[in-house]
């Protein structure tokens, strides 16, 4: 229950924002929580260069930190929230198994959930995929509650690979 009330937590705070001035081009004119809101800046801990751009459909953020490892997060959906997070990874990537990229993604949500207090939602994220670790297979939903999926998914490449994890509701 403390796990599902964390998980909803997280979204909502994802989907929270304030209106746009153009609303009968926007699709999150007519939601709930307004559209998204970027949940990084440039003063968030290992952050070396942010950027946030609302568009009508979906908000797309993209940080880089320190250790050269980029995100782009997407989010969409208004009444059921999407989120894309689409991690490049520095190095050749063909070497790592399918559960090296789960683990890294497991990494990905404690490390940003590390970053400062805002993000520690995303913890919540890592444990409950740590609980499912096992069942992961790439490239296919996987449940953490009703209603509620991830699924993680890789390009691997000799010189970077792309790292993705999509959070959705149906």
């Amino acid at each position: 229950m403390k796990n599902s009330l964390s998980i909803l937590l997280f979204f909502i705070l994802i989907a929270c924002g304030t209106s746009t001035s153009n609303t009968e081009q926007n699709a999150f004119a007519d939601c709930e929580y307004g559209p998204p809101k970027a949940i990084f800046s440039n003063k968030t801990p290992l952050v070396s260069s942010h950027s946030f751009e609302l568009g009508a459909k979906a908000a797309v953020e993209t940080v880089v930190f320190d250790s050269d490892i980029q995100l782009e997060l997407t989010q969409s959906g208004c009444e059921k929230p999407k989120q894309v997070f689409q991690f490049t990874i520095p190095g050749d990537s063909t070497v790592y198994t399918p559960e090296d990229w789960v683990e890294m993604a497991l990494n990905q949500f404690k490390f940003l959930g590390s970053l400062h207090e805002p993000l520690q939602a995303l913890n919540f994220w890592g444990n409950a995929l740590s609980a499912q670790k096992e069942t992961i297979k790439l490239g296919q939903p996987v449940p953490l509650e009703q209603g509620r999926f991830v699924k993680i998914d890789k390009v691997a490449d000799a010189k970077q690979g792309i790292l993705m994890i999509e959070l959705y509701q149906e």
